[in-house]
């Protein structure tokens, strides 16, 4: 079995869609350098980190090392199985890296996105594609 069609197994055919198409767009999103993503690694789980991509409004901060960001900061947190190509090599061992290339076979099918509905709370604030 190969590891696209491995992933997405247990997922039928109208989520399978879904996933693939969101998780192009946010790669080619990121990999075009139209929005900065960040990566932190995970130690001890099936992934070996997670991506955080950022809205527009962030991305001037994100190149400037930031590392605070609210949850309007954030469009998607997209757990990977393999590392992203980093923009500066010369900084890996930092707990957070910008993102080069996020190669959408590395993503795991469950991608976060977080709804900036106004500062109230409800519980569809955060909500899963696949």
């Amino acid at each position: 079995m190969h590891i696209s069609t491995e992933r997405t197994a247990g997922l039928n055919s109208r989520d399978r869609a879904s996933f693939a198409t969101a998780a192009r767009l946010l790669s080619c999103l990121v990999t075009e350098s139209l929005l900065p993503a960040l990566y932190f690694p995970l130690h001890g789980f099936e992934a070996t980190g997670f991506a955080v991509v950022l809205r527009n409004a962030a991305s001037s901060e994100a190149s400037s090392g930031r590392s605070l960001y609210k949850t309007t900061d954030i469009l998607a947190v997209i757990k990977l199985r393999g590392l992203p190509i980093f923009k500066d090599d010369d900084l890996t061992g930092q707990e957070e890296q910008l993102i080069g290339l996020l190669d959408p076979l590395d993503m795991i099918p469950l991608i976060f996105e977080i709804d900036d509905g106004e500062g109230q709370i409800e519980e569809d604030d955060v909500s899963i594609l696949m």
